[in-house]
């Protein structure tokens, strides 16, 4: 007679897994991505101004606010609290928060309790759990949520995420300078897109900056730019691709790579994106290994579908699924589109090297203009200046 072994993980197990691989910075990005996801429904022709996301924190709490349009009590009892994207889960335009484990993961992560209350047109509710308590009943994976009212609550639709009773390691990073340094340049390079469209993003009271991709234009010097409209199961990843000249800056060089308007990966210069690594002689891509002569490369890689699931990212957000088909195709077009770049850039240092500062290609790059991609419309191969014989 067959039996049956009960092969359920422990919520504690669960948990520790969940939270295992991902750093503190990026939890907090996957909660400003739910964030921006409310933004998107809500905005109009992506103008997200007077929509705001406040992250406020100090070693005893975690808070994040924003007034982007809540979530609909539907949502939050089907999809929202549930651990994954359910097969029936109804698509998001353009989303981020596609996984469907990004709040509880942050939540988990950063503390033992929490709550989530949220508002919009029709629905007011509040979640509050300790997490120790939750994980102890074995049986029960539901959250209870309560009913607020809704007839007089003056303050906007939007969502607030409060957690307490943080871990240790959690309250040492809050409080660490460093590290609340790097979370605003993370936040602001992740989500470059939302602050250029508006949208206000603070943390503990100080508005992050707006960023620009910028690459160097002039009569004879153009970067390459590229469109394509990928099919996939009757579905479309919409690609575009952007390479050329910038301000040399060897910490900035490289490829950046968006899925969503979500930055994924920036200033890659691995094999990831076309570089080549480590010594190897005789290799056909011998000149793609990184050298600062090619401190003035950046490309910039733009993936977009209304189906997220097509989107060649991992499930952390934090790089790209090389395995995906998708991206192994579009990795060949972006060597295609880097080798002439660092090939003139190769020129432009070894004129420099014996000409100085005046040599002649060198001078059309510091005189070219920067230009914002997003002005770039027609698509074109990468045009430079030929090295004089």
């Amino acid at each position: 007679m067959s039996q049956i072994i009960n092969a359920n993980p422990t919520k504690k197990f669960f948990i520790s897994m969940l939270i295992k691989d991902i750093p503190l910075r990026r939890a907090i990005l996957d909660l400003i991505d739910n964030s921006i996801d409310g933004a998107n429904r809500i905005s109009v022709d992506n103008d997200f101004d007077g929509l705001k996301v406040e992250i406020k924190f100090d070693g005893k709490k975690f808070l994040i606010e924003d007034n982007c349009g809540g979530i609909s009590l539907k949502t939050a009892k089907e999809y929202a609290f549930r651990f994954g994207r359910p097969n029936n889960a109804p698509s998001q335009n353009k989303s981020v928060g596609q996984f469907g484990v990004g709040m509880k993961r942050a939540i988990f992560k950063i503390g033992k309790s929490f709550k989530v209350i949220s508002k919009n047109n029709n629905d007011f509710f509040k979640i509050e759990e300790n997490v120790d308590e939750w994980a102890e009943d074995k049986e029960n994976w539901n959250f209870e949520f309560e009913i607020l009212d809704i007839k007089n609550e003056e303050r906007e639709n939007g969502t607030i995420i409060e957690v307490k009773n943080l871990y240790p390691q959690i309250s040492a990073y809050f409080e660490d300078d460093e590290f609340v340094k790097k979370l605003f340049l993370e936040i602001e390079a992740a989500h470059q897109y939302a602050l250029n469209h508006n949208l206000m993003i603070s943390i503990n009271g100080y508005k992050l900056n707006k960023t620009d991709n910028e690459l160097k234009i002039a009569d004879n010097l153009k970067p390459a730019y590229m469109v394509q409209n990928i099919p996939v199961n009757g579905l479309t990843i919409n690609l575009k691709l952007y390479a050329g000249i910038s301000e040399r800056d060897p910490k900035l060089a490289g490829w950046y790579v968006y899925c969503n308007h979500r930055m994924i990966l920036g200033s890659d210069k691995t094999h990831t994106t076309g570089w080549r690594e480590g010594d190897i002689k005789g290799t056909s891509d011998v000149g793609r290994q990184y050298h600062n002569d090619f401190a003035y490369f950046r490309g910039y890689l733009y993936f977009e579908s209304d189906d997220t699931s097509l989107l060649p990212w991992n499930t952390t957000k934090t790089g790209i699924d090389e395995d995906n088909e998708i991206y192994r195709g579009v990795r060949e077009e972006m060597i295609k589109y880097m080798d002439p770049i660092l090939s003139f850039l190769r020129n432009v240092a070894n004129e420099k090297r014996i000409e100085g500062e005046n040599a002649e290609l060198n001078k059309t790059i510091t005189e070219a203009t920067l230009q914002d991609i997003s002005l770039i419309e027609k698509e074109s191969k990468f045009i430079f200046p030929q090295k004089k014989s």
